[in-house]
């Protein structure tokens, strides 16, 4: 043990964290941690709680430290890629970068990698590819904005934006019609019945919104949205079973939960910050906790 005590003394030779607002139920840091130690890698993954107002001060501080690489989260995205120097097309694409890398030429590149966590999530979950799907997607924060253009890059055959707020999802989806101009693309009202009727005729449903995060938390969607041969995904992951997928599973219909996405974007993020290839059987255990 006592080697243990020795390296709270050192400076890891890789330091990474993840910054949100909240993040204390944030599982990134047990999943690259893992990974670390499976690779035998000298590096430690922090959480920060960041407000939006605070990230460009932290950014610049972390920068100082010598950090390596950062994954944002909500609702840091959209702001983190005014922050960067240089970002990818995808970042751009998507309007938010969840992956910073600090260079050694002291610049900034911001990549994201959502939408491959979620492509590859599905993957996993025998869906390789999303031609045809028709799609509802509930909640069109960063996220939902992200996995909106990611199945319409993916060749949906229609996309259904429901959110509280019909502003936000009027934005999402004007997004969508400028970069897909023949994709149908509809706005629901902020009303349960339209949602329900539209879930009761989608093929693959998304749900992106926070309505879940607490396990006593009502489902946004019943059980009669639903019908066997549909598959649901659910980004939140703090649960193995949320509200919404209980409900579609009791309707026969194929639920999984934000796990594989949040492994996959992860792995990714790994990728970019060092070039080396994870071990994702070790993240997958790490995530789990």
């Amino acid at each position: 043990m006592t080697n243990s005590i020795h390296q709270h003394h050192t400076v890891p030779a890789a330091r990474f964290a993840v910054l949100g607002h909240p993040v204390a139920h944030s599982r990134s840091p047990r999943m690259h941690e893992a990974n670390f130690a499976a690779l035998g890698l000298d590096a430690t993954y922090e959480a920060f709680d960041v407000t939006e107002a605070d990230l460009a001060e932290r950014l610049d501080a972390l920068q100082r430290a010598e950090y390596t690489g950062l994954n944002l989260t909500i609702p840091l995205k959209a702001r983190a890629l005014e922050l960067v120097d240089e970002a990818t097309p995808l970042a751009c694409f998507l309007g938010g970068v969840n992956t910073l890398l600090f260079r050694a030429d002291g610049s900034r590149l911001g990549d994201n990698t959502d939408g491959f966590g979620f492509l590859m999530a599905l993957r996993d979950a025998g869906v390789p590819k999303l031609t045809g799907q028709r799609t509802l997607l509930l909640g069109c924060g960063g996220t939902g904005r992200a996995l909106a253009l990611t199945c319409a890059r993916a060749g949906i055959a229609e996309l259904t934006l429901a959110n509280r707020t019909i502003a936000r999802a009027e934005a999402v989806a004007g997004a969508v019609r400028a970069a897909f101009p023949s994709l149908e693309v509809h706005v629901l009202q902020s009303d349960p019945e339209a949602w329900r009727h539209a879930a009761q005729s989608s093929d693959l449903i998304v749900h992106t919104t926070s309505q879940g995060l607490g396990a006593d938390d009502a489902p946004l969607l019943t059980r009669e949205a639903f019908h066997p041969g549909q598959l649901i995904f659910d980004a939140i992951y703090t649960a193995e079973k949320t509200p919404i997928l209980r409900e579609a599973e009791a309707a026969g219909a194929r639920g999984f939960n934000g796990l594989g996405m949040l492994t996959h974007q992860g792995a990714q993020s790994f990728r970019i910050w060092t070039g080396r290839e994870p071990d994702i059987e070790a993240m997958r255990r790490g995530v789990r906790g």
